[in-house]
């Protein structure tokens, strides 16, 4: 990394600057540092605008071409460049660089430019963090396990990471915030600071800001791009010693962190989940792939090298608040009715029995997670969907 990365915030111009470009929906991590790295922020977006490069850049490491600049200078000039920085100056943030005392990815091979934060910035350099990833669609078990391992992390001083997602990722912090002794959460956002996604954890992102830290790569104001999830998942595993997989699919944006974190040499474990579910074949087949296996947070705890047992007696009969872990985006019926179909696509009539629900209010229900792509209906066959990401 040169030092010019160090220096993007020294400045009014050059953070306005480098604001302008990181906001860039089409140019990407690599080619911002390429920019940033080389020539100060003004001149790049004086170039830019007048359709050239700057002088004095090396040769690109990704294909730049004609094209890219000219859509580079349409994004610039369609930019309120004013109302983008003046939404940056928000005083419950701060934006670091490279150069910062606390900035986390000095060794890491494919770092952010700027770094958004709101809440304790020490939480990035100063504790111990694992992360707890897996999918949106998990079953009641996932979400269970993926508190009890927030908490019991939290208990024994680590700094639960994830993506605040649906599912896997808002219940490990859940239960970490559950715990008096959680030495305070760490959530990595694909969005601006203040662009909550999904809008259903807006309580839990204002939760994790206010008693630990909320980050992202991209400006305030920003709606989080597709690319921007995949490019968020390599944070989380740079930030982690280890990454715990709790549930995923065949494909999702879990597993991208998994590969994420094995090229970083962060170790990755995952939880056994049932043969029959869907959610859990991601997972499943990391431990057929060989990595370790962890039952719950008193074994993530003992591969750190802590002592699962030193909780007090009185600690070790608390039973773990389980309404605190509950995902308001889920109720208890959608639930039972996700697991249920775990085992594979089943008749309305033969689901309403499962679940114990009259089947007028499971055909509302039904129609509802199906237009909200959770469940697929053909007939009277209900399935989950198959083939889906996280």
């Amino acid at each position: 990394m040169t030092g010019a990365l160090k220096r993007l915030t020294e400045s009014k111009a050059s953070l306005e600057a480098a604001l302008r470009l990181v906001a860039l929906p089409s140019l990407g991590v690599s080619r911002a540092r390429w920019l940033l790295g080389n020539v100060e922020p003004p001149a790049i977006i004086d170039a830019l605008l007048r359709g050239t490069l700057p002088a004095g850049l090396p040769d690109p490491t990704t294909e730049v071409t004609s094209q890219s600049i000219e859509r580079w200078r349409t994004g610039l000039r369609s930019q309120d460049a004013a109302q983008l920085t003046a939404r940056n100056a928000d005083r419950c943030q701060v934006i670091i660089d490279a150069g910062h005392d606390a900035w986390p990815f000095a060794d890491d091979p494919d770092p952010p430019v700027l770094l958004f934060v709101r809440g304790r910035v020490e939480l990035l350099t100063e504790s111990r963090r694992v992360g707890v990833v897996g999918t949106r669609r998990c079953s009641a078990v996932g979400r269970s396990v993926a508190g009890e391992i927030g908490w019991t992390l939290a208990e024994h001083g680590v700094s639960v990471v994830s993506g605040l997602a649906l599912g896997i990722d808002g219940s490990a912090h859940r239960g970490a915030g559950v715990s008096p002794r959680d030495p305070g959460r760490i959530g990595v956002v694909a969005s601006g600071l203040d662009m909550v996604y999904p809008a259903r954890n807006a309580a839990l992102w204002a939760g994790v800001a206010d008693t630990g830290v909320l980050i992202s790569e991209t400006p305030m104001g920003e709606r989080a791009t597709r690319w921007r999830f995949p490019a968020r998942n390599r944070l989380i595993a740079s930030l982690s010693e280890v990454i715990v997989v709790v549930e995923s699919h065949q494909t999702g944006g879990a597993l991208i962190t998994v590969d994420e974190a094995i090229a970083r040499g962060v170790e990755v474990v995952a939880v056994p989940g049932s043969v029959l579910g869907n959610s859990c074949k991601g997972s499943n087949q990391l431990l057929m792939d060989g990595v370790a296996p962890v039952r719950n947070g008193g074994d993530v705890v003992s591969l750190l090298g802590l002592d699962p047992r030193a909780l007090t007696e009185t600690d070790s009969e608390q039973n773990l608040p389980v309404g605190g872990l509950a995902d308001p985006a889920q109720d208890v019926l959608e639930g039972r009715v996700v697991d249920a179909l775990q085992g594979g696509a089943t008749d309305t009539d033969t689901l309403a029995e499962i679940v114990g629900e009259p089947i007028s209010s499971l055909l509302s229900l039904l129609g509802r997670l199906e237009r909200a792509n959770r469940v697929k209906i053909d007939g009277s066959v209900v399935a989950l969907p198959l083939g889906e990401g996280d």
